[in-house]
């Protein structure tokens, strides 16, 4: 993941980061908000700052509509850019 981030960087490719799944409790091993602040330690090791970032829940709606905002506004950007 982080070198798929590095490369649209290096691409000048507008993304986010989506962490999904925070319905998700799992019995053994680190948690959602556990496995998301050390995935945010390691970019942030590397990169000035971080792109934007969403945690979601398909199940919960959590992150829907602040996601889906984000990407119409790439759109807009994009379409600006024409």
């Amino acid at each position: 993941d982080i070198e798929c981030a590095d490369w649209l960087a290096e691409c000048e490719v507008p993304f986010c980061l989506v962490f999904t799944k925070l319905d998700n409790k799992k019995k053994d091993g680190p948690s959602n908000s556990d496995n998301i602040r050390a995935f945010k330690r390691t970019m942030a090791a590397e990169w000035e700052a971080l792109p934007r970032c969403f945690e979601t829940s398909a199940k919960l709606g959590l992150g829907r509509s602040d996601l889906l905002g984000y990407l119409a506004s790439l759109r807009q950007l994009h379409l600006k850019n024409k």
